[in-house]
């Protein structure tokens, strides 16, 4: 009884598996903490990072969607100042292409960039605590690294943080509601032409 019976051993072994891996980032639970290198070797923690949100973005620098998501998230950082961190997280395997990137490109300069792992902090550990399967993957923390958001749409990740400013009284829900009206109407052509073009 409480068994699943249409499993085997196999696939019970992998969905336990992969409960596991989740158990780490699931909602409201504290994340693992990061430890990774900047492009001067100085090591970064992502629980040093203090602000009222941390965005944890896991990208790829050979990634055209990971390369779109960054002008966004440069406006965000820009657009909430002092109450947004990025920590942005290069993706294992790439450092060269990594270095390259965030070097020829300035305006990343507004996020906290790492990408190399070292031996207490191994890039496989930190793979599996946050289930990392593609890239980009985003992650959106409050001011204890606990989980407000996990794998969000970078299209909706700047609404859930106005609507939760609004809601812990950080501006108006009246400013919440007309920023989220804002950049809905902003965002309506775009759909609209796609649609079009489809």
């Amino acid at each position: 009884k409480g068994k699943a019976f249409w499993a085997d051993s196999a696939l019970t072994n992998k969905i336990c598996e992969k409960s596991e891996k989740i158990t780490y980032t699931a909602c409201k639970a504290k994340v693992p903490d990061l430890r990774l290198a900047d492009v001067n070797d100085s090591y970064k923690h992502l629980y040093a990072e203090k602000a009222k949100f941390t965005v944890i973005f896991f990208w790829d620098p050979t990634c055209g969607h990971c390369k779109k998501v960054i002008p966004k998230l440069v406006e965000m950082k820009k657009s909430f100042g002092d109450t947004l961190k990025v920590y942005a997280v290069g993706s294992e395997g790439k450092y060269e292409e990594w270095l390259k990137y965030v070097n020829t490109h300035p305006e990343m300069n507004v996020f906290t960039n790492v990408c190399k792992t070292d031996r207490y902090f191994p890039w496989p550990v930190n793979k599996q605590n946050y289930d990392i399967t593609s890239n980009p993957i985003i992650f959106l923390l409050d001011e204890d690294k606990k989980v407000l958001a996990k794998k969000i749409d970078e299209n909706k990740l700047e609404e859930f943080m106005i609507y939760l400013m609004g809601e812990q009284g950080l501006i108006s829900k009246e400013e919440a509601e007309a920023r989220i009206n804002e950049i809905r109407t902003k965002q309506k052509p775009e759909d609209e032409e796609g649609e079009t073009g489809s």
